[in-house]
């Protein structure tokens, strides 16, 4: 089996020797093909949509919606501001201004797609009040005090207030952020007098931070793996260029694994989204053996060619063996019944598959493009 193995490696390892800028223009494009596959990634923030359909709690849900249109419950919490500086500010959420903005905001969000209800203290207040809202506060507690099941609505200090939304938001993230943004608008609009602030949160609102989130993080952790395992080759080699040479096959190893997981529709949520970080950390060791070998047989007096043959023929069949272990143990993931440990288990197959590639098809191409290049200078 490993005589078969370092035959194929031999044989890849000719062509990479003969034709090296044939072969890193071939991954060049299918890096833009990747590219293309990277767009297509979505984030999905939606918690039903990781765990298992087939439970009753999950289709109870989908039950719910699907007959009675609206499932997911958002809120509006309106305040006093605690970092108001205004000596002149409202210090209780039953002054008539403060249920005038609430009767505002009402109206706007009302007008809002996938709202099916919006009930606050102020609409019980215009029931008992013949529809209008009381002109002096005095009128508002004297509503309240006959009325007590209307402090359900009202904190006992009478610093907070609360306005209920029924949406089916929560079922899709797109449509929750755009619904969260939108009634974000509609508080600015709303003009809440001084010294009151007014917050949105809620099922929509979670997914729509927790979508957020994820692709920010990573963003961010991608960004700083580069830059960390960058840094640590540098030092390492002392040199940029030698520390550059395994992290750019790397690179583009991670936009093949990205691209591949938007064309397989393998989405980035809570799992998946560290993915992109654990391959730079996992695979960048495939292109340091590669790299190690190589700078041996060159040390040694090996010309560029057979120094590239020895070390794709000997270390790649060692990564080939390793990554398919590695495989091995991360496909297991697939036949759990949690749908994001299953996309977990996809990306870290895809992620050690396109690390091994990267290192073993384009890393040597890379190495005899460059060092030939100092040989013919010298």
């Amino acid at each position: 089996m490993i005589e078969m193995l370092e035959k194929g490696l031999k044989r890849i390892a000719d062509i990479q020797i003969a034709h090296p800028g044939v072969v890193l223009v071939l991954c060049i494009l299918i890096t833009l093909a990747a590219f293309n596959g990277a767009m297509k990634i979505k984030s999905e923030a939606n918690m039903e949509k990781w765990m298992p359909q087939d439970l009753p709690v999950i289709k109870t849900s989908k039950l719910i919606r699907s007959i009675f249109g609206a499932s997911d419950m958002e809120m509006v919490v309106v305040r006093l501001d605690p970092d108001s500086t205004d000596e002149y500010a409202i210090s209780d959420v039953r002054d008539p201004e403060v249920l005038e903005a609430i009767d505002r905001l009402e109206l706007r969000i009302r007008d809002e797609d996938h709202v099916y209800s919006v009930m606050s203290l102020v609409d019980y207040i215009k029931i008992y009040n013949g529809g209008t809202i009381p002109v002096e506060i005095e009128g508002v507690k004297q509503i309240i005090n006959a009325h007590p099941e209307l402090r359900e609505y009202i904190a006992s200090d009478y610093s907070s207030t609360i306005i209920m939304i029924t949406t089916d938001a929560g079922s899709d993230q797109n449509v929750a952020k755009r619904l969260t943004r939108n009634i974000e608008h509609d508080i600015s609009e709303s003009a809440f007098p001084s010294g009151i602030r007014a917050d949105v949160t809620g099922i929509p609102s979670l997914v729509s931070t927790i979508m957020d989130l994820i692709n920010e993080n990573n963003r961010k952790t991608t960004t700083l793996s580069m830059i960390f395992v960058l840094l640590l080759l540098i030092i390492s080699y002392s040199s940029i260029r030698w520390g550059l040479k395994p992290m750019v096959p790397l690179a583009f190893g991670v936009v093949w694994m990205m691209g591949l997981m938007g064309y397989l529709g393998i989405p980035l949520n809570m799992a998946t989204s560290v993915v992109t970080s654990m391959m730079i950390g996992i695979g960048i060791a495939y292109g340091v053996h590669i790299v190690d070998r190589y700078k041996e047989e060159r040390a040694k007096g090996m010309t560029v060619d057979d120094a590239v043959e020895t070390s794709v023929v000997k270390v790649g069949s060692a990564i080939i063996s390793t990554s398919a272990t590695t495989m091995g143990g991360f496909i297991a993931l697939i036949f759990g019944s949690m749908p994001m440990m299953q996309q977990m288990g996809e990306a870290l197959f895809l992620c050690i598959g396109c690390s091994m590639a990267s290192a073993i098809f384009l890393l040597p191409s890379i190495l005899c493009l460059l060092d030939r290049r100092d040989e013919n200078a010298s």
